[in-house]
Parts: structure tokens; sequence; C-alpha cells
């Protein structure tokens, strides 16, 4: 059996709400702390386990038995927010004129990854399993904030298995590699909806507490292509499906005035 190489990384990151406003804002890239250290342009040297990651062909260069555990630690610090919202002012009556300010309260959460391969002596095949969590998110507002009507926590918690098989062709130094990822994500919100009265302008009634609770899970895929015509220069190439998550859950609603 080859080498066996453990390396562990504790990495940590901090969110703002602009990350957090964009397109896929919350996927977070930092698997490994190679890639880190090279600005995450990994994809063409994916020399470690976290090439699953990066470039899953990269693993068919790799001997023996490999492993890398690693854990990134997300803190949310507190967003800031100053302007109108529905419920900003004297409710219920005189809403959504008064300016007011708020902040978000401090988050943390913690999307962990493993990532291990194994080579064949006789055979030039590669085998790897990737688990991570790649878009987790958290955001959490006091319950008394004017925000309150649209939510009040949120947290998404998704992990993915990537079982992978690389095939190495010797001759070409050219590698090529497959696999798939499976998904499966818990998603919780709390938020207090309100109403207004048609008779009164302005107006804005609390009707309740609403929690939804759900669970999703889907299935896409992965490949990638790795080329060292040199020991000194590679090329590499990687594409990973887009997943679609359905949530499934329930929801529960507690009504505080009639």
């Amino acid at each position: 059996m080859g080498k066996k190489l453990v390396s562990a990384y504790v990495l940590v990151a901090i969110v703002g709400a602009a990350t957090l406003a964009q397109g896929a804002g919350f996927k977070i890239n930092e698997q490994g702390a190679k890639a880190m250290g090279m600005a995450n342009a990994f994809v063409a040297q994916a020399d470690d386990p976290s090439a699953l990651y990066y470039n899953p062909a990269g693993i068919a260069f790799l001997k023996g038995a490999q492993i890398n555990l690693g854990s990134l630690v997300i803190a949310v610090p507190q967003t800031e927010f100053t302007g109108t919202t529905p419920l900003s002012g004297n409710p219920p009556t005189g809403v959504g004129s008064t300016p007011v300010f708020e902040k978000a309260k401090r988050d943390l959460f913690i999307a962990p990854s493993l990532y291990a391969t194994y080579s064949l002596e006789n055979l030039p095949l590669t085998f790897g399993l990737g688990i991570n969590s790649i878009y987790p998110l958290a955001k959490s507002w006091d319950d008394s904030s004017t925000f309150r009507n649209q939510i009040q926590n949120i947290s998404i918690k998704p992990i993915n298995f990537q079982p992978t098989v690389a095939y190495l062709f010797n001759d070409l130094n050219l590698a090529v590699a497959a696999g798939i990822d499976v998904t499966h994500a818990i998603v919780s919100l709390q938020k207090m909806p309100y109403g207004p009265d048609p008779t009164v302008p302005n107006s804005a009634y609390e009707l309740g507490a609403l929690g939804l609770d759900g669970t999703a899970t889907d299935v896409g895929y992965n490949f990638g292509l790795k080329w060292k015509p040199r020991h000194d220069l590679s090329f590499g190439l990687a594409y990973r499906s887009e997943i679609t998550l359905n949530i499934e859950g329930d929801a529960n609603f507690i009504p505080t005035t009639g």
C-alpha cells in the first residue's frame, strides 16, 4: 500500500451581506488548504485528495491510499440595515414609512469536508469518495426586528457525497474521471406573518408564528480531465452538473390573533 497522507486544515472566513446577495454567493469553494494557498486555481494542479472537488481526474496520479480531512468555520457578522420595511414604524398602524436601523445576529456554522482516494497497484484505476458541504447558509434576526414578518431564522444544511472513479492512460499521461453527486439538504425557516386591515391605511397586524422544516435530495454528475505533457506542466478541465433541490416538509402555524 502506498503512502498514506493526512492533511488537516481549519479555516476561518467572514461572510458579509454583500457576498450573500450575489448569485451563488454562499457557495464554498475553499475545500483544501493547498488549493486555498493557490487562490483556488487548482483545476490543473489537482494533486491531493481534494482534487475530487476541483478536478476529479487529478486523483488518477495519486499513489496508494490518501486522505484529506478539513473543516471550514464561517463566522457571519452582524449584517446592518438602514431603511424602511413593511413593519417599520409603530405597528399595527402607521407602518412602512419610518426609517429604521437593524443588526442581524452573529452566526457561526461549520462546513466539514472529507476526501479519500485509493489507487490499484496492478491497474491504472483510482477510486475516490468526497463528502462535503458546498452550499451552507444561516442568518438570524431578533424576534422583535422589523424583518420578523419575512425572516427570523433561516438555515440551509446540505451534505454532498461524491463517489468517483479515475483512469490513467500511462502512455499519454492523460487521466479521465467521472463521478456522481448525491446532495441531501435540511432547510429550516421561522418568521411571524403579518396582514393589513383593509379599513385601516398603512396597517399591519400580527397573525401568528410560522415555522417551516423540510428536506430535499437530488443526484447530479461530474467529470474531469487532466493531462501532464511534462512533469512541470499540466492542463485540467472539470465540470459539475446542476442539482435541483425541491424542498418537501412540514409547516407549523400558531395563530396569535383571531
